[in-house]
């Protein structure tokens, strides 16, 4: 599965995303692993590139999302 750790995710980047995150601050790999299924690694992984400022990567991400209605709640993230 692919997740933002193999996106070189920032501190900063960690720090801004965890608000996201219902268990709050992601400390490690692993951990952020035995959370997530696909989707969610996937709606992390746009989150990231919209802080970043690239709409064109991220859109890349929720488009390959599976789950029509997160998928829409992404869209007016």
């Amino acid at each position: 599965m692919e997740t933002i750790f193999e996106h070189n995710v920032t501190k900063k980047e960690l720090e801004l995303l965890k608000g996201f995150n219902p268990v709050g601050k992601i400390s490690s790999r692993e951990i952020y692993l035995r959370e997530k299924n696909e989707d969610r690694s996937l709606a992390d992984l746009y989150r990231l590139y919209v802080l970043r400022g690239d709409n064109f990567k991220a859109e890349e991400f929720l488009d390959r999302m599976h789950d029509s209605r997160y998928k829409y709640l992404l869209s007016s993230f």
